[in-house]
């Protein structure tokens, strides 16, 4: 009961600490909000970008057309003029111009673009893959060679994971990385309370050491998850994001706030400025990013990026998977836990 007395009168300090929501949900909030709109634009402007097809040979009209995607039979125009005046005016990025001799030896595709070298890779593919499966039908006919047709079943697989969307990906990344960033705001916070002496004069109360700083550090735990879930749940609100594996993130975000809470305890027991704290912190925090995304591409030292707790983050995000991702992140929190100390008469001496 006391500890929970303890935590709760700590919950209520920080939700008073306007500078702290400032830098912990607000801040993340449009920080993540902007990058998704930015995201979501260019997506948009790239799938606003049109081309057409003008097709002046009847051994496409006839063989190669019918055969493919009604996505790319919507992409075929009779009227050249108006195509290229559109192209002039930039409401198309490119044209496509098939010619009559196609696919005659010489022929080629020509493609028209304003904005320099451009291309479409899935109707070349498909169209390229369309146009070799006719030349080989063709070539076996003239050969006098036939092939019996088997119908047989097509095989089933069943995926009992359902992957996550890309956008919710970069919004959870995004959301846990400042619950990172957060932690040094929460040793910097530790450190004024040790500089205001208020661990000493709670030294000399019937609270143990675990209940002083273990109700700071359950507080800040219970406010960085509360306040992660708001961002992720009000950003894919707005920006229409569907929710998937969601047992997924919480338990990232879960075993982030255990990773937090020892890193905040290694940097309150090594630093004794608020602003080495902060800087430090922040440091560490983009360090750790740039190991789990495996920046250093040096095959000799990639084991390096299994020290990063975002590198777990991302191969649970990507497999789906809680074991043991997730445990190993919260394993590294208790390693520096420990690390950090939890007596509090040895981190009040200042």
């Amino acid at each position: 009961m006391k500890f929970m007395q303890l935590v709760w009168f700590h919950f209520k300090r920080i939700c008073q600490n306007i500078g702290l929501i400032s830098m912990s949900f607000i801040m993340p909030l449009f920080m993540v909000g902007g990058l998704m709109f930015i995201t979501t634009s260019d997506t948009n402007a790239n799938l606003s970008e049109e081309f057409v097809i003008l097709n002046h040979s009847e051994f496409v009209e006839e063989n190669v057309y019918p055969r493919l995607s009604e996505n790319l039979q919507a992409n075929f125009a009779s009227d050249s003029k108006e195509a290229f005046d559109q192209l002039e005016q930039s409401e198309l990025a490119m044209i496509y111009e098939i010619p009559a001799n196609f696919p005659e030896e010489g022929s080629r595709i020509k493609s028209h673009s304003i904005n320099g070298e451009n291309n479409d890779i899935f109707f070349e593919s498909e169209f390229t893959s369309v146009l070799s499966e006719v030349m080989t039908e063709n070539a076996l006919s003239e050969a006098g060679v036939d092939f019996e047709e088997i119908q047989v079943a097509e095989p089933s697989i069943n995926q009992s994971y359902t992957p996550i969307d890309g956008n919710l990906v970069i919004v959870v990344f995004m959301t846990i990385f400042f619950m990172s960033y957060a932690s040094s705001l929460v040793s910097a916070d530790l450190n004024k309370l040790r500089s205001d002496g208020v661990l000493t004069r709670s030294i000399v109360t019937n609270a143990r050491s675990w209940q002083i700083l273990g109700s700071v550090l359950a507080a800040f735990s219970l406010y960085n998850f509360i306040s992660a879930m708001l961002v992720i749940l009000l950003i894919c609100l707005i920006f229409g994001i569907t929710i998937t594996q969601l047992p997924v993130i919480i338990a990232a975000i879960l075993a982030f706030c255990i990773f937090n809470a020892g890193f905040t305890m290694v940097l309150f027991r090594l630093f004794k400025n608020d602003q080495v704290i902060l800087m430090v912190g922040i440091v560490l925090s983009i360090v750790f990013v740039f190991l789990g995304i495996g920046i250093i591409d040096i095959p000799s030292f990639s084991f390096i990026q299994y020290i990063s707790p975002f590198y777990w983050l991302f191969e649970s995000l990507d497999t789906g998977a809680i074991l043991p991702n997730i445990p190993v992140i919260a394993l590294y929190g208790l390693v520096l836990f420990t690390a950090g100390s939890f007596k509090v008469e040895r981190l009040v001496k200042v």
